[in-house]
């Protein structure tokens, strides 16, 4: 008995040796997986979070594109010289593997100040000079970091035209003086929003839509069909930069004259308004010039001769007002763009130092000949009478003030109210008619028009 006792010790022995030894594979093996899949998991969250941060210099880059374009006066943006290498040798790459390859090395060769950080790791990006393209790559966790990944991402770009969403939309107060209504062409809700408060509501403000308040809403009539909301987040109102829309359009744009603030009409030039070759002086094609002084900007007056020319009127350092010598019967095709200047040593606090950029309209039935655009006005945009517009946009870079026996207008009318010193924006005895349709170049915005991974 003893001996068999001794036997089942010795396998007992050998099966806990055993079962240990196996214990240990399965736990190396347990071990080892584990080890494998948190890599691998790391290095998934790493492949991911590099698009993020190759996206974000791609939309840094976008940003201060549209940023430039969009200021007065408009620039052209280009990165920094110290982050931006020199463009390609040739303006088409031979297949997509050398420009990946071109790009790659152009990214990696910046230095490393040009490195920038965010949440998702590090990116580096930059704008080809003079083409409309941004390159990004991106790493996670960092650049340096010896598990990192990266991606590297392209974007081709246009500069689209702006669509107003609002029939009516102000960067200050709006007050409705009466008879004002408000409706869209196609029979949808047609909104008002101010960036600040609206004043003057009562039964005889009639609207389509709703009426929404950065501040407050003095009074919400049923008239108002959508019904109004106070406190309301501030929406983004275009900047009236009439010199983006002359460098873009005045050299493309047939029947474009430049009225200038010295009486004379000049053709347009790439060097800026009233650079270009002079064509006529005053008067010339129903556009008569008043001389102003040192204090008060001159004015060019568009008047009823019974003729239409049909053309984009560009007003520098004036005034112009569209309408005088009785109500025409004519249709005047025409967009008329007024810019101010700043004469050294004037002031005026009423206008931020602007001389001239307003735009006076009454009587005048018009329609629009750049595409989208009525009137844009660096400073304000008046109107009395009675008078119809359409179909476009009107912009004043500081107020509206139309105040109006009976006015129609097709389109959209904005005010940026840029000066505060200009005052409240005045709507009385107006018709506008929100068209959705209408897209105007007042405001650049950047679509990507190819969104495009290089992958390897």
């Amino acid at each position: 008995m003893s001996r068999l006792v001794r036997q089942d010790e010795g396998i007992g022995l050998i099966l806990v040796i055993g079962i240990s030894a196996m214990m240990a594979i399965l736990l190396t093996v347990i071990t080892t997986t584990a080890i494998r899949s948190l890599r691998s998991s790391g290095e998934h969250v790493n492949f991911e979070q590099s698009l993020a941060a190759a996206e974000s210099g791609i939309d840094s880059e976008l940003s201060k594109i549209q940023s430039a374009r969009n200021q007065v006066p408009s620039v052209n943006y280009e990165s920094p010289v110290s982050c931006r290498p020199a463009a390609p040798s040739s303006s088409v790459f031979v297949d997509e593997t050398s420009e990946k390859t071109w790009a790659r090395a152009a990214l990696n060769a910046l230095p490393t100040s040009c490195t920038q950080s965010n949440g998702q790791g590090e990116y580096v990006a930059f704008k080809v000079p003079n083409r409309q393209m941004v390159y990004s790559l991106g790493w996670s966790p960092s650049r340096t970091a010896t598990n990192a990944e990266q991606r590297l991402l392209k974007v081709e770009y246009i500069f689209a035209p702006y669509r107003p969403g609002k029939a009516l939309l102000t960067g200050g107060s709006v007050n409705f003086n009466g008879s004002v209504a408000i409706n869209a062409v196609s029979g949808l809700p047609a909104d008002v929003h101010t960036n600040d408060s609206a004043t003057g509501i009562n039964n005889s403000l009639n609207v389509s839509g709703s009426v929404t308040a950065s501040g407050t809403v003095n009074a919400c009539p049923s008239t108002i069909a959508g019904g109004c909301k106070t406190t309301q987040p501030k929406e983004r109102v275009p900047v009236a930069n009439p010199r983006a829309v002359y460098n873009d359009f005045a050299l493309t744009t047939g029947q474009w004259y430049d009225l200038c603030g010295d009486g004379t009409v000049r053709s347009p030039s790439a060097s800026g308004p009233c650079a270009g070759t002079q064509i006529s002086t005053s008067p010339y094609r129903s556009w008569y010039w008043t001389a102003g002084n040192a204090t008060t900007p001159g004015i060019w007056t568009l008047q009823n001769t019974g003729t239409s020319y049909p053309g984009v009127y560009y007003v520098y350092g004036a005034n112009a007002q569209v309408g005088a010598l009785g109500n025409s019967p004519t249709v005047q095709t025409i967009s008329v763009i007024a810019e101010a200047t700043t004469p050294a040593g004037y002031t005026n606090a009423a206008t931020c130092d602007k001389y001239g950029g307003d735009i006076n309209w009454k009587l005048f039935d018009i329609q629009n000949y750049l595409r989208g655009v009525l009137f844009i006005a660096q400073g304000s945009l008046f109107g009395s009478a009675n008078s119809t517009a359409q179909a476009g946009l009107m912009l004043a870079g500081d107020k509206v003030d139309l105040q109006t026996s009976s006015a129609t207008v097709k389109g959209s009318i904005i005010a940026n109210n840029s000066c505060a010193a200009a005052g409240t924006n005045n709507v009385q005895g107006m018709t506008i008619t929100y068209d959705e349709a209408v897209e105007a170049p007042v405001y650049s915005v950047v679509n990507t028009t190819l969104w495009l991974e290089y992958t390897g």
